[in-house]
């Protein structure tokens, strides 16, 4: 389930016409699941962590870590039932990057994948893109 929804969201940046990367390095070495760039060579300017078990501290750090070298705006992919704790966390994160940190649930972003192909496939078969 971790690697289908990073590809939905790889996905999701084609269709929104931003340069989607998987595994996208960070400088000390860790990896963040999925960035969006608006150049294919630029800075990224939204990151995705999808954190499905319990280990948020991680998946934060590699945000933050993200947010402070290229201001990218922060994603978080994780079940409902782990928004308290997400939100306890980030509370002792800087106001600035907390406020910028946003906690999509997976069935929402299921939920906008599915509309996202079905506007892109209309799109085509009405002949507004390719």
């Amino acid at each position: 389930m971790h690697d289908n929804l990073k590809q939905k969201i790889f996905d999701i940046g084609q269709i929104q016409n931003y340069y989607p990367k998987l595994e996208y390095p960070l400088a000390h070495g860790g990896r963040i699941d999925v960035v969006w760039q608006y150049a294919e060579h630029g800075v990224p300017a939204f990151a995705f962590e999808v954190e499905l078990s319990n280990n948020f501290e991680k998946a934060i750090v590699r945000l933050k870590s993200a947010f402070l070298n290229w201001n990218t705006r922060p994603r978080l992919i994780a079940e409902v039932k782990f928004k308290e704790k997400i939100d306890r966390i980030l509370s002792y994160e800087e106001t600035k990057f907390r406020q910028s940190v946003k906690v999509l649930p997976v069935a929402q972003l299921e939920q906008f994948y599915k509309a996202k192909v079905a506007f892109k496939e209309q799109e085509k078969n009405l002949g507004f893109s390719d």
